[in-house]
């Protein structure tokens, strides 16, 4: 850290700030933590940028790293542009992402738990891969959507392309300009990218 200039003891806090909202998640056994843009999660993230571990965090070509800091099961603890989207529908929103590697293939599968009085409830899942531009960012490439209904766990990725109306809306709705997420922070936990269609944040915490 004193090698990039930053200061250590700014870390711990930031890192103490995370650990606020990740305490919230499991103390409260919920899905459901996503909370509006604040200025002390903010400064926190800009603090771990300056001191992020993770070399060039948008290249995933060695097994090895793809391993230690990739690979498992990530929930999403801070997304400011999914929390004022929840106002909008009325509907709590809980995402996870399963990295893992197939067949040579960076792959992800992406859950979305929802749970709303005008919906129902259920799952609306995505899976297919992701693969590096530069240094600092990557692109998702989703290939298959469906959508579990009133159900408590989301079914499992289908592996290839379902036919029906979700298969069909997914792919539509599917951008690819909005698929380039400059990864902003790296470590064994934590992962911080940014949606670029609303410039704001995404902070995820490994959970297996």
């Amino acid at each position: 850290l004193a090698s990039k200039g930053v200061d250590a003891a700014a870390v711990v806090d930031a890192l103490g700030v995370v650990e606020e909202l990740e305490a919230r998640r499991l103390e409260g056994q919920t899905r459901f933590t996503l909370v509006p843009k604040g200025q002390k999660m903010e400064d926190a993230l800009k603090t771990l940028r300056s001191a992020n571990p993770t070399e060039s965090p948008g290249i995933w070509d060695e097994k090895s790293k793809i391993s230690k800091l990739a690979n498992g099961e990530w929930e999403v603890l801070y997304a400011p542009h999914l929390y004022r989207l929840q106002q909008v529908l009325a509907t709590q929103f809980g995402p996870r992402y399963i990295l893992g590697v197939e067949n040579g293939l960076t792959t992800i599968v992406s859950n979305v738990r929802y749970e709303s009085t005008w919906f129902g409830n259920g799952w609306l899942n995505a899976a297919g891969t992701y693969d590096s531009i530069d240094a600092d960012t990557v692109v998702i490439k989703f290939e298959r959507f469906w959508w579990d209904r009133n159900s408590d766990s989301p079914s499992p990725d289908p592996e290839k392309a379902p036919a029906g109306l979700v298969q069909a809306i997914g792919q539509a709705g599917f951008v690819p300009s909005f698929s380039r997420f400059p990864v902003r922070y790296v470590d064994e936990k934590l992962c911080e990218f940014q949606f670029q269609a609303s410039g704001t944040s995404i902070l995820a915490v490994k959970v297996k």
